[in-house]
């Protein structure tokens, strides 16, 4: 074996020439006598959808009395059409045939020819209409269709050797959709580091090719962006899962009704998730519930969207099944929609930011984005640029440009907000708009420099969703490139809600109930850290995060609070009340590896074990300023993951994190 293939790429050595070069052994566990089978471990995750397969596996239509072509070729006779015993429909019956062009009787049959050929390629598809028996000889009548005459051609005295049945094609048992598939896995030692790369299309990626950093947009809080280059279509995401809030008015309807305030007016002012959601449509889920609110993370909610600006877009999520509902405890437990991504709009340069598109609607339904210009309102103050620099003949040094554009400012800014904010703020500005365009030109710093996101920003492609090692836990978050002991996985942007929201309800009457009863908690409630004591939970939104699942011993991660400065580290001393009305986020943690993590591995924390009767009520009001370990973490108590005692401030409840 070429042991040096060990050290390349999973790229390379598939481009080794068109040659192999690998090789491995099998060899003996215990004394094996002649006679023996010999027998592999397939590994644990073979297993289990081997089992999972045996346990769901739906036959198909009329397999009772399914025969092979093979069965039939084999027979003591062959059938003619319209007899019970002829093969059935995905049984082709093919001649060996050719025919006497002058040989045609009264009734239009031709004399058979025989071919000298064993090879199925040389057969026609034929069907058997009638048979005599001629001197002890049984001799068939058929049909088949001639290419050269474009029609059906009818013989006579056809032999039984020269007919034979073969499988339709795509009919036999190795290509039932429904059939077994799974590769044979191999231990984990046996997969070199630089095979784990999860994704052929990183050839290098030891650079950050993804940053979170302070907006180009005035007061916008944090944007990403791109450390290279992308091409118009290019995907640019890895792709993330969609949690989706089911009815949450009803409920909130439903939960006063519950508990008494029948009379009391729903205040959703702390469903601060409003501000973040996507439309059911956007996700395929419209149809989930009576209305859906679709949680992106990642671009979905950490992209800042630019009205005149956006240059990616969203793309559908699929909806496998990853777990099924008969076998597996985990179904219902994590969301089944995933790989949302988003693509390149045009192309992108590195270092520039992505802008997505939230929709006009979105800002022109909110008051307090009244003065955000719209689309429209770049184009059109493109064009009273174009013609103000007509008028004043391109010199804005002139008194009368001075003047004229002070009143133009002046008019919009009474009569029309958006548009006065599409123009630029002063004269001396408004060559370089009318030159790049009012959009372009209201975010310059929209490209920023790799030294300056490295030095200002956080990287935030160090993990990918994939399947997870983890039997029952659907997917998880694996490593883009090697992550040293102590280095930042990925910051941890959080949005602070309330417990109670999470609730579901339902009633004999939505609008006017009689009767409520609780059914449990929103799907939401299983990607949120919490503790015990708390009604304060914490919903994370970078890539891949809600992807981290739980491992008990082989942990490699541990989280911490953030010491970013978009971090609002005064928070933690707000009771859960203060921080649910906040009309934004401000909170942020921190993924951190414990150890070094290997490229293609999975990332796991440690949620640990629930404890019971703890008491916080004497501890000093420190807040969560310290970095926590997983390990202390106390687990999960009604699906959510909880943050250790230590750190928690007296009037904090709960800060929970979301995870897979």
């Amino acid at each position: 074996t070429k042991s040096e293939m060990l050290e390349w790429s999973t790229e390379k050595v598939l481009k080794q020439n068109g040659k192999a070069g690998l090789m491995m052994e099998i060899y003996a566990l215990t004394d094996i006598q002649p006679g023996d089978e010999i027998l592999l471990d397939y590994g644990d995750d073979w297993q289990h959808s081997w089992d999972l397969h045996q346990e769901t596996f739906i036959h198909p239509p009329n397999s009772e009395d399914y025969k092979v072509a093979w069965d039939y070729d084999n027979g003591e006779e062959l059938f003619i059409k319209g007899d019970p015993r002829h093969p059935p429909s995905y049984v082709e019956t093919r001649c060996w045939i050719d025919y006497d062009e002058d040989s045609q009787d009264e009734e239009g049959f031709y004399e058979y020819e025989g071919i000298e050929s064993s090879e199925l390629d040389d057969t026609t598809p034929c069907t058997l209409i009638s048979k005599d028996v001629v001197d002890g000889d049984t001799l068939y009548k058929a049909t088949f269709f001639a290419e050269e005459l474009g029609e059906e051609v009818k013989v006579k005295g056809l032999e039984w050797n020269f007919i034979t049945y073969v499988d339709k094609r795509l009919t036999g048992n190795q290509h039932l959709r429904q059939g077994f598939r799974h590769f044979i896995e191999l231990p984990d030692e046996m997969i070199p580091p630089p095979w784990r790369d999860m994704n052929m299309g990183i050839e290098d990626n030891s650079e950050c090719g993804m940053y979170l950093a302070e907006s180009a947009i005035p007061n916008s809080g944090l944007g990403m962006y791109t450390a290279r280059a992308y091409e118009e279509g290019e995907r640019i995401s890895f792709g993330d899962l969609v949690v989706q809030a089911e009815d949450v008015l009803d409920n909130a309807h439903l939960r006063l009704w519950y508990n008494g305030d029948r009379n009391r007016t729903i205040d959703e002012k702390d469903w601060l998730l409003e501000h973040y959601y996507w439309t059911a449509e956007s996700s395929m889920s419209q149809f989930d519930a009576g209305f859906i609110e679709s949680m992106v993370p990642g671009f979905g909610m950490l992209a800042n969207s630019h009205t005149g600006l956006h240059n990616s877009a969203m793309r559908l999520p699929h909806q496998p099944l990853d777990l099924h509902r008969a076998l597996d405890p985990g179904a219902g437990a994590a969301t089944t929609y995933h790989d949302v991504y988003y693509e390149a709009e045009k192309r992108l340069e590195p270092g520039e930011e992505i802008f997505v598109e939230y929709g006009d609607n979105y800002f022109a339904q909110r008051a307090d984005l009244s003065f955000v210009p719209l689309s429209t309102d770049f184009v059109t103050a493109d064009k009273y640029l174009k013609r103000f620099m007509s008028f004043v003949k391109g010199d804005t040094q002139s008194e009368m440009a001075k003047d004229l554009f002070d009143v133009m400012l002046t008019a919009y800014q009474k009569s029309n907000t958006r548009l006065a904010h599409a123009l630029p703020k002063s004269l001396g500005d408004v060559e370089v708009a009318t030159k790049e365009g009012t959009a372009d030109a209201s975010v310059p710093n929209k490209i920023r420099s790799k030294e300056w996101l490295k030095e200002n920003g956080a990287c935030i492609d160090n993990i990918m969703p994939a399947k997870s090692r983890i039997i029952e836990a659907g997917r998880g978050a694996f490593a883009t490139r090697k992550i040293k002991k102590g280095d930042v996985i990925s910051p941890v942007p959080l949005v602070q809600i309330l417990r109670k929201h999470l609730e579901l309800y339902d009633a004999d009457n939505i609008q006017e109930p009689n009767e409520v009863w609780s059914e449990g908690h929103q799907i939401f409630l299983n990607y949120c850290y919490g503790h015990p004591e708390s009604s304060l939970l914490l919903f994370p939104y970078s890539p891949a995060i809600n992807y981290v699942n739980h491992h008990y011993t082989k942990y490699n991660a541990e989280l911490r609070w953030s010491t970013h400065a978009s971090h609002k580290a005064e928070w933690l001393k707000m009771a859960p009340r203060e921080l649910a009305v906040l009309d934004h986020a401000g909170l942020m943690m921190e993924m951190v590896a414990t150890r070094d993590i290997e490229v293609g591995e999975e990332v796991y924390l440690n949620y640990g074990k629930y404890k019971r009767n703890v008491v916080i009520e004497n501890r000093p009001l420190c807040g969560l300023t310290g970095s926590f370990s997983a390990q202390a973490m106390t687990g999960k108590s009604n699906g959510m993951s909880t943050l250790p005692d230590g750190g928690q401030t007296r009037k904090i409840r709960v800060i929970s994190l979301p995870l897979y």
